[in-house]
Parts: structure tokens; sequence; C-alpha cells
């Protein structure tokens, strides 16, 4: 009652829908426990990023224990950012030669030259090379070449060398992009024969080189043939001539070979391990046409065809 008067003193009216006191204070209570939930809640989450962010520090400083302790291997920035290298494409076109230097001289001046023609770089090749003397280093030097002409170059006076035969080479060590090196190197035979000496020339013949072979014309010139007679050989003999033919062949590695005249077997000479080419001889072959087959173990590995024919016999295949 006297908290209504009051209310009615201060103007206040039960028609005016002012809660009553009680009410209020249930109002302050319900804010009041709905704080402490909001704290307590960001407590636990402040609680939980702190951990985390501790969490975090502890492993940033646990690999920066392991980085230390056990760092990885080195790697040097040219292979590591190096192009990818291709032998074919990457060389670099250099060459070196001797010149002025014959078989017989008395110069004890060594006369080379280097083309530096590369295909690796636009500009000057940068390049190092070695003069040995019957494996003797004589000379070192560092060169940097135009790539458009070929430079002449030649060592000093050799006071040392003793006269004799003896061996000169040359080896350029080019630099390749991706940190990689080309070694191209010459070398030379020549006698050197003391001043004044009578020197005389003579012509030989140009040795002819080889044509390089192909690995499948290796492999089908050393498989197991009849290397003599040829198919297709014409053999004459004189009625009182020995009738004997001579048969060549190439032995496997295994040496377990036969060798069939018109399908009979013949006796073989022994033969050395290392005598990869036998030479057999059929005696008493008589006119007309013969098969010469050999075997390697049970296949037949090559056969020849030939003609064995008489001054009073004439065949043909």
């Amino acid at each position: 009652m006297v908290g209504a008067a009051l209310f009615e003193a201060m103007g206040w009216h039960a028609s005016d829908d002012v809660p009553p006191l009680e009410h209020l204070e249930n109002d302050v209570d319900d804010d009041l426990a709905a704080l402490d939930e909001a704290a307590e809640a960001a407590n636990q989450g402040s609680a939980l990023f702190s951990y985390a962010v501790l969490l975090a520090l502890l492993l940033y400083l646990g690999a920066c224990y392991v980085a230390f302790a056990f760092p990885p291997e080195a790697v040097p920035w040219e292979v590591e950012f190096a192009i990818p290298y291709d032998p074919a494409a990457m060389a670099s076109n250099c060459s070196v030669a001797f010149t002025r230097l014959p078989a017989i001289t008395s110069s004890r001046i060594l006369t080379y030259e280097i083309a530096a023609i590369s295909n690796t770089t636009m500009f000057h090749q940068v390049l190092q090379y070695t003069i040995h003397v019957d494996g003797v280093l004589v000379l070192t030097d560092l060169a940097i070449l135009p790539r458009n002409e070929t430079v002449a170059f030649t060592t000093h006076e050799l006071s040392d060398l003793a006269t004799g035969h003896h061996v000169a080479s040359i080896e350029l060590l080019v630099p390749l992009p991706g940190g990689h090196e080309e070694r191209i190197s010459t070398s030379r035979r020549f006698t050197l024969v003391p001043d004044g000496h009578k020197v005389v020339k003579v012509a030989l013949p140009i040795r002819q080189s080889r044509k390089m072979l192909s690995l499948d014309q290796l492999v089908a010139a050393s498989r197991p043939r009849i290397v003599a007679p040829l198919n297709g050989t014409v053999l004459r003999f004189h009625e009182t001539d020995d009738r004997s033919v001579r048969v060549r062949y190439r032995r496997p590695s295994d040496g377990n070979t036969t060798l069939l005249l018109d399908g009979r077997p013949q006796p073989l000479p022994l033969s050395a391990p290392t005598e990869w080419v036998a030479t057999t001889t059929l005696a008493d072959v008589g006119p007309g046409i013969h098969v010469v087959t050999l075997l390697v173990g049970c296949d037949v590995a090559d056969h020849v065809t030939f003609l064995v024919a008489s001054d009073t016999v004439d065949m043909h295949l």
C-alpha cells in the first residue's frame, strides 16, 4: 500500500501499466544471469584461443629446431635452377686442332687453333684449355674467343723436349648452361729430330676412315654365319685336282656349332675360345650343286649354296 501511495504521490497511477516492483527485481536477476553466462562463454573462448596460439608457437619452435639440427643437403643454385639438360642439344660446337705439326719435325713450338663457334651463347665463348706432351702439363690457359672466327695460338719453345717420338694432346673445357661442362680433346703423334736433320718425305696412301656401323649392323656382323664360300660361288676343278673346299664361318660365343654338307655332318677342327672365325676343309666334293648349312644347337644360323664344276662338265645353278 505504501508503494502504491508513493507511486500515486509521484504522479504514477495503476492505469499507466507500470509493473510491480517484484517483477522488476526478477528481470534484473535474469539479466544478471544472462550476463554471467555470456562472460563465462567469452572466458572459455579466450582460453581455447590462447591454447591454439600456444600450440602453434610450440610447433613453430619445434620446426625451427629440426631445421637447425638436421639441415637438408645443400644444392648449388646453378643445379637447382638449371635448365633441363639434353646432351644432343647442348653441345658447344667448339673444336681444336694442331696446325703445322707434321709427323716428323725439328720445331719445338706447337701451333694450334681453336674455333669457338658455340651454340650455347650469343656472346664470346669463355673456355679453359690444357696442353700435355707425353702426359706432362705444358700449358694451361683461359681464353675468351669470338664466335665467328678461328683463333690460332702457339706455345713457347719447348727447349727441354728430347728428340724422339712424342704425343701432344689438347683438351678444351667448355662451360654449358645449367652447370654442365663439355670436354673436347685432340692428340697428335710426332717425331722430334735435331735441327738440320735430313727429313725424307714418303708418300703414303691416305688412310680411309671406316664408316661407323649402326647397332643393327653390328649385331648382324657378329651373328654366326658362313663367311666363305659366298652364296652362288662357282668352283672349277680339273679332273686330277684335289676336290676340297675351304669353308670359313663365324662361331657363336658358346661354340655349339655343327656344319652340314648336303645334310651330312662334317668334322670340325678344335678352335681356341677367342677364335671367332674358324676354317675347315670339305674333302672330296664332287661336281654339282652343294649346300653348306651352319647349325647353332638345333637352329639353322646360315646356309650357302655353291657349284662345283670340272673342265669337262658345264653346269649352272
